[in-house]
């Protein structure tokens, strides 16, 4: 019984999201193994900033600010095994790294944000049109009532009702 509740448990808490924060952690890692084993005149360190990035595409801020941080890091550590972190060259590095970090958290935050405004947003306008557009009756008096709802775009669900009279067979 107990094995069952911590497996729930853990599944409960994994998520798909998870699984793909390893792409990101995979960049940091080949990255910082591949400048690391170069000559101090190739700098890949740079790349290190396609892992915020990336994970800023399909995660949260706060998973885009942690892999933003590991990869700060991780030009933290190559600056200091090439030369130390008070050169220039690493210092812009370092820099430009941590910025664009701090801006993908930024428009990640309001990005989701933006995105639960426009569920709000989007559910009042069903619940208005529900409200309003009451289903039609199937019979009024003898005449029969049929409808069919066609949207004008696909997962469009709300706006541009318009209702038509047509004599049905029989």
């Amino acid at each position: 019984m107990r094995v069952r509740h911590s497996a729930t448990r853990f599944t409960s808490l994994w998520r798909p999201v998870h699984g793909l924060l390893i792409v990101p952690l995979a960049i940091i890692a080949t990255t910082a193994l591949i400048d690391i084993n170069t000559p101090e005149t190739m700098h890949p360190g740079p790349f290190l900033i396609a892992a915020p990035a990336l994970t800023a595409v399909f995660a949260g801020p706060g998973p885009t600010a942690a892999v933003g941080a590991l990869a700060v890091v991780a030009q933290i550590v190559i600056a200091a095994l090439h030369g130390g972190v008070s050169t220039p060259n690493h210092e812009a590095q370092i820099a430009a790294v941590l910025v664009i970090s701090v801006c993908l958290v930024v428009f990640r935050r309001l990005l989701d944000r933006y995105e639960r405004l426009l569920g709000r947003v989007r559910s009042v306008a069903v619940v208005a049109q529900q409200g309003l557009l009451r289903p039609l009756p199937r019979r009024i008096g003898p005449l029969g009532i049929a409808s069919v709802y066609i949207v004008a775009e696909a997962g469009a669900q709300i706006g541009g009702d318009l209702y038509a009279v047509v004599p049905a067979p029989g």
